[in-house]
């Protein structure tokens, strides 16, 4: 056998081996990005919308599970509410060190009559899951879509692509029925 047909039989094997090895998407467990007791005062764009102005309680994004930065592509965003009701969401981001407020996307959120059983944040209080999302309004570079705009009972997400965004938050506004709301993210 000559080297030329080792080296063959070498790259086939090689190749049939990485077949068999399954690919890996990150997977990062939810995390709360806030929990809110009474509608927020919604970001004024026109004098704090600039990094400094960042409110305290935007969250870093993480890279690996534990680590800070951006680095996962896509975040899934969930909702719960205390009880049954609607609000009003901003999904609000930042880059690193400077730059402008930006807003990815604004929605209305429903509850449904799905009880959080387990937090993934550990509470206890009761809560129902958010099972409707109305299609967002995106200002944002690629959409972010909802898993459910027509509320069957199930668990609903937003799905946003980060665009190499570094810090984000969720302002709750208009309260309908609603008293205390929490988001959580998860990464893709």
């Amino acid at each position: 056998m000559k080297i030329k047909d080792l080296i063959i039989i070498a790259l086939i094997t090689v190749l049939f081996l990485g077949a068999l090895t399954p690919l890996d998407t990150q997977h990062f467990q939810y995390e709360l990005i806030r929990s809110v007791t009474s509608a927020d005062t919604p970001l004024d764009l026109t004098s704090a919308g600039d990094f400094a102005s960042k409110p305290s309680d935007a969250i870093p994004l993480k890279t690996t599970s534990g680590g800070a930065g951006h680095g996962g592509n896509i975040a899934e965003i969930v909702f719960m509410a205390d009880v049954p009701g609607s609000f009003t969401y901003t999904i609000q981001a930042w880059r690193k060190g400077n730059g402008m407020a930006r807003i990815i996307a604004t929605s209305v959120a429903t509850t449904g009559t799905q009880e959080v059983v387990v937090f993934p944040d550990g509470g206890s209080t009761a809560f129902n899951w958010v099972d409707q999302i109305a299609a967002p309004t995106t200002n944002w570079m690629t959409p972010a879509t909802s898993s459910d705009e027509t509320g069957s009972n199930n668990v609903a997400s937003i799905f946003v692509d980060l665009n190499g965004y570094e810090f984000v938050r969720v302002e709750f506004t208009s309260f309908t029925t609603v008293t205390a709301c929490k988001a959580y993210i998860s990464y893709r």
